[in-house]
């Protein structure tokens, strides 16, 4: 296949499999390692970043017990550090947010 402005490929007869603007929909991966430890009164969430220079930031949520994820911030990288966390457990989870604002689906929470 041939590569294409777009950074996609092109099929055989020299189209673009994907236009820009369906390419743009498509979101990044879910990051992975996410984890939480208690520091003080906070809770420290991480996560293993995504290595790609579309990825302009990460949403952290949190649930607190049968409740669903709640969106409690945004950083451009880790850590996030939850200065106000329950009291009790929580779980905490990350999504990746690209250029075009296309959102991943939630990582694997982690529970504080």
């Amino acid at each position: 296949m041939l590569g294409c402005s777009t950074g996609g490929t092109t099929q055989a007869n020299g189209k673009p499999d994907q236009s820009v603007s369906e390419a743009r929909k498509i979101p990044p991966f879910p990051p992975k390692g996410v984890s939480v430890k208690t520091e003080g009164k906070s809770a420290v969430v991480t996560w293993d970043p995504i290595p790609l220079d579309n990825i302009v930031g990460y949403k952290v949520y949190r649930k607190v017990g049968d409740s669903q994820f709640a969106y409690v911030g945004t950083v451009k990288g880790p850590p996030f550090v939850d200065q106000k966390p329950p009291s009790g457990s929580a779980s905490y989870t990350v999504t990746a947010v690209n250029t075009y604002q296309a959102e991943s689906t939630l990582a694997k929470p982690a529970k504080k």
